[in-house]
């Protein structure tokens, strides 16, 4: 169904069209699968006030010298905003913007840099958050514990039930997995 489409574009430069086995998923994005030499931390924000946005560019601008090399903000809403009898992946959705923020440590120093910054970050901008997490940008500590906070109660026992119903043997676990509620151990597709 796809062909026409790629046979109109001409030779692409890169070509990782294929069918892969499930176990290989994690590489559909092409986000590196080994460890990064970043510290990484996000937020959700109730507003973006002007006090918000002094906050931010008072710590993480760039008069400050800060070791950010991102301080991202998206917008949410949409689909995001979702009504609480449906299954939302930000708790209640009250977020109105996300924040993400990322800074290289290739040394230990450079790492303490950053982490100091954060802590600074998230200080100032602490009456604009939530208290709720994103899945999307949860790359620091993306415990067990903090992936069932993202979710109510009732949605993370829900995601539970149907994993243990579809997904017994937890095939589908890179990211922010959501275990079985019986966890029989990882099962490996076999290739004939």
């Amino acid at each position: 169904m796809f062909r026409p489409v790629r046979d109109g574009l001409g030779e692409p430069i890169i070509n990782t069209f294929r069918e892969m086995p499930v176990s290989e998923m994690d590489q559909i994005s092409m986000d590196p699968v080994d460890p990064l030499a970043v510290v990484q931390h996000a937020e959700l924000l109730s507003d973006l006030s002007l006090g918000a946005i002094d906050a931010l560019v008072g710590v993480a601008g760039a008069g400050p010298g800060s070791p950010l090399t991102i301080l991202e903000l998206r917008q949410l809403g949409g689909a995001l905003a979702l009504a609480p009898e449906h299954l939302n992946l930000m708790g209640s959705g009250s977020a109105r913007f996300s924040l993400n923020a990322i800074g290289a440590a290739f040394t230990p120093e450079m790492e303490q840099g950053v982490k100091d910054r954060i802590a600074r970050l998230t200080a100032a901008i602490r009456p604009y958050r939530t208290g709720e997490t994103f899945l999307n940008f949860m790359e620091e500590n993306p415990a067990g514990d903090r992936v069932r906070a993202a979710y109510t109660p009732g949605d993370w026992e829900r995601l539970v039930r149907l994993k243990h119903r579809r997904d017994p043997h937890n095939l589908f676990r890179f990211n922010r997995n959501i275990p079985p509620s019986c966890e029989t151990g990882p099962a490996e597709r076999k290739v004939k």
